[in-house]
């Protein structure tokens, strides 16, 4: 889930590399994707995190994932992305359970 006003959409990767190598005295530049650093974009940012977590070995394959956007003007909870695992998986899962 994100929020509107996140702090995380002021900062530049530029910016968190040099102040964790300032900070740390660790380089983390080659560690992440430039991209996925700071958020420049609420729904690119969200399916970025559920595409990681579905790539995740630690996902169980037949879960729903789902990214939400909280606006704190509004107080509404928006849901932008529905990662729900195809029903023909599941299905399969299921009945491969029942052996």
């Amino acid at each position: 889930m994100h929020h509107t006003y996140c702090g995380a959409t002021s900062f530049t990767a530029d910016g968190i590399i040099a102040a964790y190598a300032r900070e740390q005295g660790t380089d983390i530049g080659s560690l992440y994707p430039r991209d996925s650093i700071c958020i420049t974009d609420y729904v690119n940012s969200l399916r970025h995190d559920v595409r990681l977590m579905r790539m995740s070995a630690g996902t169980p394959r037949q879960v729903s994932i789902y990214g939400y956007m909280y606006d704190i003007d509004t107080e509404a909870l928006t849901l932008v992305i529905e990662d729900t695992p195809a029903l023909v998986e599941r299905g399969s899962a299921r009945a491969g359970g029942r052996s």
